[in-house]
């Protein structure tokens, strides 16, 4: 039985008429070449798992902070944050050396309750801690988010020798959006309800009545967007912090961009006030702004570089309005410019208005093991010593629902 084993070994290594001392040395050169493959194999899976499991957990914090946002109302809503606290303390001494900052700013950026107020973005932001740990957020200190000190990571080879310092990527930043489903035509194209025959169409008709807004008529969001219906952004919480339009110029200086984003720029809409719960101002948000949503830490600065070489100079959401546009609009549904489809059949014809909170999370990856070859293969995707994990979710938040209608005339 041993000398059969033997003889199939022999065959399968491809040299069964080779002497044995020849076939072990050939054995042990094949070892050789093949032990790195393999511990490099090993260790890759490893590393692998070990930012996937990281990435699953980040991913699922930010479904918990979103999902908690779903259900916060009265003085827990958006509507009702205090504005004096929605600016970090870093980006006030960063930007407005002069100014004072309040204290809110700092208060609301701790999670103890005897010393902070919850209100819907702190509350938000301290249930993804807590579900984060034993993980922290590392940066500026635990006891105090709201520190002004600016803190770097110092990167080090095996011999203990600087490499590099890098600054703290690790925050998280909370987002409310107002959507409203609008239905971009000239008013006087659309049939009222009563003088339709068709049921459908009848039905089509309601829907459209009270959305309908000719936007190519106003000057200020004259091509901003296509025909037909949609959702656009007509708010954004908070109001003091959602937008970025300051950028600093490649030879110095800053430019700043006083456009702004079309939030509520429709200025015959018929808004309901009643229910208290859109409180943008009518016209182009116009303001200054150098962060844009709730940032935790106030170390995630966006990242942005105009055609003349001017950067970005904002921290914060990586979410602006047209990319909150884009992910919401459904472009899986029929359009409404499909000349084979029945209007009253065009399914984005009938998109809620709704409210949404969108949670960013960011945070520095270490490589589990300290291999030599691994850091040289990680640079093919970028710097091994800046792998930053980044997840995003959304949830409805039906406190920020739009409530504007518009007259047909």
């Amino acid at each position: 039985m041993q000398k059969l084993l033997a003889k199939t070994l022999q065959i399968l290594d491809g040299s069964p008429q080779a002497p044995q001392n020849k076939q072990r040395g050939q054995s042990l050169v094949e070892l050789a070449f093949i032990t790195p493959l393999l511990a490099i194999m090993v260790i890759g899976i490893i590393e692998i798992g070990w930012y996937a499991n990281h990435f699953l957990i980040i991913l699922e914090v930010t479904r918990v902070g979103a999902r908690a946002g779903t259900a916060l109302t009265g003085d827990l809503s958006p509507a009702a944050w205090l504005n004096e606290a929605s600016i970090h303390p870093y980006i006030h001494d960063e930007i407005l050396l002069s100014a004072t900052i309040p204290p809110q700013s700092e208060t609301y950026r701790n999670c103890d309750l005897a010393a902070s107020s919850p209100a819907f973005f702190n509350f938000i932001v301290c249930t993804m801690l807590q579900s984060f740990d034993p993980q922290t957020l590392a940066g500026r200190p635990s006891s105090g988010p709201g520190s002004t000190d600016t803190f770097f990571e110092e990167i080090r080879d095996r011999s203990g020798n600087l490499i590099t310092s890098l600054p703290y990527p690790d925050d998280i930043i909370v987002s409310v959006f107002s959507l409203q489903a609008i239905n971009n035509a000239n008013p006087n194209t659309i049939l009222l309800p009563d003088q339709q025959t068709d049921e459908r169409a009848y039905t089509y008709a309601s829907s459209l009545f009270t959305r309908t807004f000719d936007l190519e008529a106003n000057a200020d969001s004259a091509g901003l967007y296509p025909e037909g219906s949609q959702l656009i952004v007509v708010g954004r919480y908070p109001t003091n912090a959602n937008e970025c339009n300051v950028w600093q110029l490649a030879g110095g200086g800053l430019d700043v961009d006083l456009s702004g984003e079309p939030f509520d720029y429709i200025p015959n809409g018929v808004r309901n006030a009643a229910n208290g719960r859109f409180i943008e101002l009518d016209g182009m948000d116009t303001e200054t702004e150098f962060q844009r949503g709730f940032v935790w830490t106030g170390q995630h600065r966006i990242q942005r570089t105009r055609a003349d070489g001017a950067e970005l100079y904002c921290w914060g959401s990586e979410w602006d309005s047209q990319r909150v546009i884009d992910q919401f609009n459904l472009g899986a549904f029929v359009l409404d410019d499909d000349p084979l489809i029945e209007p009253w059949n065009q399914q984005r014809a009938f998109l809620p208005s709704q409210g949404i909170v969108v949670v960013e999370m960011f945070w520095r990856h270490e490589l589990i093991m300290d291999f030599p070859f691994m850091d040289n293969i990680v640079t093919f995707f970028g710097d091994p010593n800046n792998i930053v994990i980044s997840a995003w979710a959304a949830f409805p938040v039906p406190a920020a629902e739009p409530n504007i209608i518009y007259d047909l005339p």
